[in-house]
């Protein structure tokens, strides 16, 4: 039975190399006025909208900027804390609760929400093929453990917490002007419309940038799976920081970090048996069908 190596930091379980001082650092930073963060459950798409949200920062005279050069203007702030936040004009990431976040109602928030069941699918790939998360004394999930994954997943034992619970604390924010909420499954549908979306949130320079439909296409094309995976696999060890390449595995190759990035890939994953267990939990609680109700763009 496979188990998350994990550490608890105010309630909240963390990955065993992270360093308290990081973690403590992410849930104490309030971002400031206008300073924009993307804040999501691991694996619902946050590298796809930082990825957009980097290019569209980095858009320069030559067209988009290199995959690695977007990827290192994106702080996780659990993983690195908020140094470079001061000096290098970077945004922010962050898989925390929201109730164990600092917020700023006059900051920029951009919520990433994803359907429970590819979210499930993607972190135990994400555990699996990322070795960041991996120490010797680790056991790693490996092919045939996906159930026992999907179980500790539904029990809430997963590093970030409980799904639902997460989602729910930065539901009961969603409304607020500074707070764009995006649903990765509409997202998938209307890609190039999101990332007007996503900039005319950010606004200035950026939303102007995005009414030139040439920008827009490069943009579109830059943010691809394809591309992403192509960027960012063979080189995303170089962005991890010291202090947790200290403590992780050497990969044997290229990190798949970018997998598949589809919706519907639960299908090929799920018994009937664990399909049950998912519907009796999200059944389990009222509040969970407001989370589910962002999803039904699936059923259209």
């Amino acid at each position: 039975m496979w188990k998350f190596p994990k550490k608890d930091i105010r309630g909240v379980a963390m990955p065993t190399i992270f360093t308290d001082e990081t973690i403590l650092a992410a849930m104490d930073h309030r971002p400031g006025d206008g300073e924009l963060l993307v804040a999501t459950y691991p694996k619902c798409g946050t590298t796809w909208v930082s990825h957009i949200v980097g290019h569209l920062l980095c858009y320069g005279v030559d067209g988009p900027a290199d995959g690695m050069e977007v990827m290192q203007k994106t702080v996780f702030l659990e993983m690195e804390g908020t140094a470079r936040l001061d000096s290098e004009n970077c945004f922010a990431k962050t898989h925390l609760p929201f109730d164990k976040s600092t917020f700023n109602p006059k900051a920029k928030y951009i919520w990433v929400v994803r359907n429970p069941r590819d979210t499930c699918v993607s972190y135990y790939h994400h555990v699996k093929n990322v070795p960041v998360h991996l120490r010797e004394d680790d056991v790693a999930p490996k092919t045939g453990f996906f159930n026992d994954f999907a179980e500790e997943f539904i029990k809430g034992e997963a590093w970030s917490g409980d799904y639902f619970d997460h989602l729910l604390g930065w539901y009961s924010i969603k409304q607020l002007p500074n707070v764009l909420t995006i649903v990765y499954e509409e997202m998938k549908k209307d890609p190039k419309g999101h990332i007007v979306k996503i900039a005319e949130f950010i606004g200035g320079k950026v939303a102007e940038l995005a009414k030139n439909p040439k920008v827009l296409d490069e943009i579109q094309e830059v943010t691809t799976v394809k591309k992403m995976q192509e960027a960012i696999n063979p080189h995303i060890m170089e962005i991890v920081p010291a202090h947790v390449k200290q403590n992780m595995e050497d990969p044997d190759g290229p990190v798949l970090f970018i997998r598949k990035g589809i919706v519907g890939d639960w299908k090929n994953h799920f018994t009937p048996e664990l399909e049950e267990k998912f519907k009796a939990w999200i059944a389990s609680k009222p509040e969970h069908q407001k989370i589910m109700d962002l999803f039904k763009v699936m059923a259209e």
